[in-house]
């Protein structure tokens, strides 16, 4: 079920956009299995805050790549950008992953 946010997205953005394409076409979901475990959490129960999704975590290492990005402009891209947003799956006033988040993933 799509939110609200997802909704307007679609508007906003359009079908021609490329990363709207390559989202439609990757069965995204049959990556999550090579991604499970990543955490330790996962695999002990140590405590601490829960990790990101670790598939959303994935597709935003692979923007930063595509487009050349830094850690810190990574970050701001997921912050500003609505097509980095659907991309990934974060939205518009939820938690996104700093700088370091993302380097260390």
């Amino acid at each position: 079920m799509a939110t609200f946010f997802e909704l307007g997205l679609e508007s906003q953005i359009g079908n021609k956009n490329q990363l709207v394409k390559i989202n439609k076409l990757i069965n995204w979901e049959r990556l999550r299995g090579y991604l499970r475990k990543i955490h330790k959490n996962e695999n002990h129960n140590l405590g601490g805050p829960t990790g990101y999704d670790p598939l959303k975590m994935f597709k935003a290492i692979l923007l930063g790549q595509w487009h050349n990005l830094s850690d810190p402009g990574l970050e701001e891209s997921l912050r500003v950008r609505l097509d980095f947003m659907a991309f990934t799956g974060f939205e518009m006033g939820s938690a996104i992953p700093d700088e370091t988040t993302l380097c260390r993933f």
